[in-house]
């Protein structure tokens, strides 16, 4: 009993290690800067046009192809959006970069406080490379 239990125990551990190894996928990198953004189109509440440039590096020595892209603000700030997933299909050749420019609405705050207050944007990039999907995350944080 006490052997079969070590043993349910080992394996759960091996495959614990062997899944973060699958999910860890190529060192790709995902940025997101606002373009044009104004703390003068926030002041009032209400909707609001948005655009961000968004670069993606690629270090690795094989394309990647980037699926999805999918935006989304973190806690409070001066303004909210969530873009959900949006199809992207472009591929970032080895060694290089893409600029892409992505537009959304998003929901302002309104008030001349708010329309100053630091915004954290979420973008998860979905990609494909080597025949593996992998997901590549990070968090932004922009001033208006």
């Amino acid at each position: 009993m006490k052997t079969t239990l070590c043993s349910v125990a080992l394996l759960a551990l091996l495959s614990g290690c062997a899944s973060g190894n699958q999910n860890s996928g190529p060192p790709v990198d995902l940025q997101v800067a606002p373009i044009n953004l104004s703390s003068n189109i926030l002041y009032f509440r209400g909707t609001v046009p948005l655009q961000f440039a968004v670069r993606v590096t690629n270090p690795t020595q094989e394309p990647v192809s980037m699926q999805s892209l999918d935006l989304a603000t973190v806690g409070p700030g001066a303004f909210r959006i969530r873009s959900g997933a949006v199809p992207v299909n472009r591929t970032i050749p080895p060694g290089g970069t893409t600029d892409l420019t992505v537009q959304t609405w998003g929901w302002a705050s309104g008030g001349f406080f708010r329309a100053e207050e630091p915004v954290t944007i979420r973008a998860n990039g979905t990609f494909r490379s080597g025949g593996h999907s992998f997901i590549k995350m990070t968090n932004e944080v922009i001033t208006p």
